[in-house]
Formats: structure tokens, C-alpha cells, sequence
């Protein structure tokens, strides 16, 4: 059982290194080793062994993670835990300091159509600039305010559009 477990062996090999010599050889050698009986010495046989092995991807048995359940609660059942008008208030309160943050903090480009959104601030009061202006936009680089029906508020506008940074 052993000489024909070689014999496979060495067909194998000379089938990855495609060598018609050794198939001569293994032939000649392994009939031999099988009408000798058993042979006390083995022929010694030095070949350069290559092994060829093949990793196919598995199949996909499905997909492992469904989607997690979702668990809504009601007011009533939140209010048994905590005070929810107190966790609401914080809410609003962090929205509004977020979009104030935004509001200092985050330089957009410049165009003409965000200008009519900047806030002037009139008498403790505080109006969009597109309100106080005609605006209009002449090319990509310029825009032409027209304070023409407010001429008063004209010191109260160029202030925030100095601190916007536009010339």
C-alpha cells in the first residue's frame, strides 16, 4: 500500500514540474520496488518538490448580523427615568450654542447669495442684510449693495461685512 501511495506521490510531481523524464523514471523505479517484494533499501529519488495548493473562497451562507431591533419609548415610559422638559431644554441649549459656534467660527465662500443673510444689528434689533439692501451681484467678484431707501443704516451694515473680511 505504501509503494502505491508513493507512486501517486511521484506522478503527482512530475505533473506540477512537467518533466517526461521522471515520469520514465517513477515508471521504471515503482515497478521494481513492486515485483522486488519488499525492498530493504529504497531508491533515493531527489527531485525538486513543488506543491501546488489552491484556497477557493467558501460559499456565503448568508448574512451573520441581522438588522438589531429597534426599542422606541414613549414619554411616559422616558419620564419614569428622567425629567424629560430638563433633557429637552439641554438639547435646545446645545443645538443653539452649536449653530452659534458655526455661525463665529466657520468660514464659508464669500458670494453674493450668502450676504443677504449676514445680521445687522439696528436698535436692539437685528435685521437680514437683504431687508436693509438692494443687492446685486455684477460679476463672480463684486456685489453692489444699494442702500439707497436706508441711508441712515449704512454705518450699522459696513461693520459686520468688516468682520465677514470682505473689502
Amino acid at each position: 500500500m505504501e509503494h502505491l501511495w508513493k507512486l501517486r506521490l511521484l506522478k503527482s510531481v512530475s505533473r506540477t514540474i512537467r518533466i517526461k523524464s521522471v515520469q520514465n523514471l517513477c515508471s521504471a523505479s515503482c515497478t521494481h520496488l513492486l515485483h522486488s517484494g519488499f525492498v530493504q533499501k529504497q531508491p533515493q529519488i531527489s527531485l525538486p518538490v513543488v506543491f501546488q495548493v489552491r484556497s477557493y473562497a467558501k460559499k456565503v451562507q448568508g448574512k451573520k448580523g441581522g438588522k438589531q431591533k429597534h426599542v422606541k419609548l414613549s414619554d411616559e415610559e422616558m419620564a419614569e427615568v428622567i425629567d424629560i422638559a430638563e433633557y429637552k431644554a439641554q438639547l435646545r441649549a446645545a443645538v443653539d450654542k452649536l449653530k452659534k459656534n458655526y455661525v463665529e467660527n466657520l468660514n464659508l465662500r464669500w458670494t453674493g447669495s450668502n450676504v443677504g443673510n449676514l445680521r445687522v444689528k439696528l436698535q436692539d434689533e437685528e435685521f437680514a442684510l437683504h431687508e436693509l439692501a438692494r443687492i446685486s451681484r455684477k460679476n463672480p467678484q463684486l456685489v453692489v449693495l444699494n442702500m439707497s431707501e436706508f441711508p441712515e443704516v449704512i454705518k450699522h451694515v459696513v461693520q459686520p461685512l468688516m468682520n465677514l473680511g470682505v473689502k
